[in-house]
C-alpha cells in the first residue's frame, strides 16, 4: 500500500475476500499527515464491510473523546500507548496488551493519557 493510499481506500470486505492490514504502517502513515501534526485526534476505518468495522483511532496526550455511545458492541485493543476508558462511573486505564469488550449503548468516554493508538473493532447488526 503507498502513502498516499490509506488502508480505509481499500477496505471493502465487499470488493476482497480477505484483507491484510498492517497496524505498524498505518500508524506511521497517520503521523506523517501534515494534519497529524496539526491536530489531537485521528481515526480512519481499516476493513469495513459483512457486519465489521476496524478502526485505527489516535491519540495525542490528553485528547479525549467525550462521553457518547455506539449502537454495537465494540472492542478496544491499545497497540501503542495508554488510555482511559470512563463508562458506567469506572475508569479503566488500559495499555498496549489489553482488550475491552463494550456491549451496545453503554455511554463512555476516552482521554489518552499518553500519545496513543487503539483499534476500535465495531460488530453486530449496525456499525
Amino acid at each position: 500500500m503507498s502513502t498516499e493510499e490509506s488502508a480505509g481506500q481499500r477496505n471493502f470486505l465487499a470488493q476482497h475476500e480477505m484483507i491484510d492490514v498492517t497496524i505498524g504502517d498505518e500508524i506511521r502513515r497517520v503521523r506523517a499527515m501534515s494534519k497529524w501534526s496539526g491536530g489531537n485526534r485521528h481515526g480512519e476505518s481499516l476493513v469495513k464491510g459483512d457486519g465489521i468495522n476496524v478502526v485505527l483511532v489516535m491519540l495525542k496526550k490528553g485528547a479525549r473523546l467525550d462521553e457518547h455511545s455506539n449502537k454495537s458492541p465494540f472492542s478496544v485493543q491499545v497497540v501503542e500507548g495508554s488510555i482511559a476508558f470512563v463508562a458506567g462511573g469506572e475508569r479503566r486505564e488500559l495499555g498496549p496488551g489489553r482488550i475491552l469488550a463494550v456491549r451496545r449503548e453503554l455511554p463512555h468516554a476516552v482521554e489518552a493519557i499518553e500519545d496513543s493508538a487503539f483499534i476500535l473493532t465495531l460488530g453486530g447488526e449496525s456499525q
